[in-house]
């Protein structure tokens, strides 16, 4: 099955090359590397964790139907379930305690997965 591309695709295409050449860099990951750096450089790790996160992922609390894993830099992975803080909060604790910074958040629940890249 064939994915239908929309319009509105398209423009966030165009978009993104704007973007890249405007960072004057080679490829999107490195657009995206360069874009990230300087927001937190400006925000702060937690302010641009909370901004990029959904609001409802942000305040999450994992529990036993809702659980997060949290890949690192160097491919390193965390499963978050059971406890009472929100998953922001879990996150950075976990970025602070284990050195790394996380690149992508996967929520699992009883519906399916999402994936958030950070």
């Amino acid at each position: 099955m064939q994915t239908s591309i929309r319009i509105q695709d398209i423009r966030t295409l165009f978009r993104a090359r704007e973007i890249v050449s405007r960072l004057a860099v080679e490829g999107l990951d490195s657009a995206i590397e360069a874009a990230r750096l300087e927001l937190v450089a400006m925000k702060g790790r937690r302010q641009y964790l909370q901004e990029i996160l959904p609001t409802t992922v942000a305040h999450a609390v994992p529990n036993a139907t809702e659980t997060f894993v949290v890949e690192c830099k160097g491919r390193r992975r965390f499963h978050l379930q059971g406890g009472t803080m929100p998953l922001l909060w879990r996150l950075r604790q976990l970025e602070l305690r284990h050195g790394t910074q996380a690149v992508k958040i996967i929520h699992r629940n009883g519906c399916g997965q999402r994936e958030y890249w950070l």
